[in-house]
């Protein structure tokens, strides 16, 4: 954690409270399996561009994550709490966090805390992998009005929140990819390859004609209406290995950013529609930073499925108009579209 975090204004706080013990705020080290709520104090008063430090969690005696948030204010005069964790150690955990800022007075596990505002019990889940210890993950983003500020400016402000640092559901990429290897046709089929076919720089590529014909009607279409063994395609080198690898494989492993066009416009091309439940996996990949990137595929290759996680991402993680991409986006029709979704949303809260 930056020592630059500032820490929360002087207030009359330090009166024990019934649920302080499963409470993450500078003044309980909470446990992480009990952590039930964090607890922001003085959120009215704290400006622009800096970190603030919120509480940590704890194994018996060891730290093991830590929270932090900033501000900004934006769009529609929204005051925008940004969530952060990060994690000391290397690996994965899940995290719930209330998905709503419908407040109330009244803690529904506590009794009466009128010094505080509560956001509902909905939790909504997500997976983060820490791939070096202190690794910093975006969380959440909460949009508060200027009244729901007057309201909250006195008060502290707790977030429902569940930890699981020890999730059993999570496969090793390795297992999922030997268990994929054992149920597809390259092993089959690998060794049988009776047609070529040649990519626009001229590399030719084996591949077995029944292979060819299962997965994609246009290239079915195309094998038909020749005689010949030999098939020139208008894609690149890259192109061409994730068609073969989908082909054989049925999916596409390495779902890296750097691939999702090329993937997208291959299963367009060929008319592989189930290649486009992959959308469902760049979901998982999505964050502030690169949402408005995963918008312009999703206009691109009609990825609706895609387009409507990006637009609830981008109204849930307000942040996102702060990120290198939105100040990129070229896009006039695609940047009124996003304005007309965060209008919606407004509307529908009032």
């Amino acid at each position: 954690m930056n020592t630059d975090v500032s820490t929360s204004h002087d207030r009359n706080f330090n009166d024990p409270i019934p649920f302080q013990y499963d409470s993450i705020s500078p003044l309980n080290e909470c446990q992480t399996k009990e952590a039930k709520r964090l607890c922001i104090f003085d959120m009215a008063y704290k400006s622009n561009g800096q970190k603030y430090d919120i509480g940590g969690t704890f194994a018996g005696d060891t730290p093991e994550l830590h929270f932090y948030y900033t501000i900004t204010t934006k769009l529609y005069h929204c005051y925008i709490i940004n969530l952060f964790v990060f994690y000391r150690s290397v690996g994965a955990f899940v995290l719930g966090i209330s998905n709503s800022t419908k407040f109330s007075t009244q803690d529904i596990n506590t009794s009466d805390a009128s010094d505080y505002i509560f956001l509902p019990q909905e939790l909504k889940w997500k997976t983060f992998r820490s791939i070096v210890p202190n690794e910093s993950h975006h969380i959440k983003s909460y949009c508060f009005s200027r009244n729901d500020l007057e309201i909250i400016a006195d008060k502290g402000l707790c977030i429902p929140i569940a930890i699981d640092t020890n999730p059993l559901c999570l496969l090793d990429i390795g297992a999922v990819q030997l268990i994929k290897s054992n149920h597809n046709l390259s092993e089959l089929l690998q060794k049988d390859k009776n047609f070529t076919m040649i990519s626009i720089s001229g590399r030719k590529y084996e591949i077995n004609k029944i292979v060819l014909l299962a997965h994609s009607p246009v290239l079915r279409e195309i094998v038909r209406n020749t005689n010949s063994n030999t098939l020139m395609l208008d894609i690149d080198d890259s192109k061409m290995e994730i068609l073969l690898e989908y082909l054989y494989t049925g999916t596409i492993h390495d779902i890296v950013p750097q691939k999702h066009d090329s993937i997208f416009g291959v299963a367009e091309q060929f008319q592989l529609d189930n290649l486009k439940i992959l959308q469902n996996v760049i979901c998982e990949q999505m964050n502030i930073n690169n949402a408005i990137d995963l918008l312009v595929l999703s206009e691109k290759h009609n990825l609706f499925n895609l387009r409507r996680e990006v637009f609830t991402f981008i109204k849930e993680n307000p942040a996102v108009l702060d990120s290198e991409s939105w100040k990129n986006l070229k896009d006039l029709d695609l940047t009124k579209k996003i304005f007309k979704e965060l209008a919606l949303s407004q509307k529908m809260q009032m």
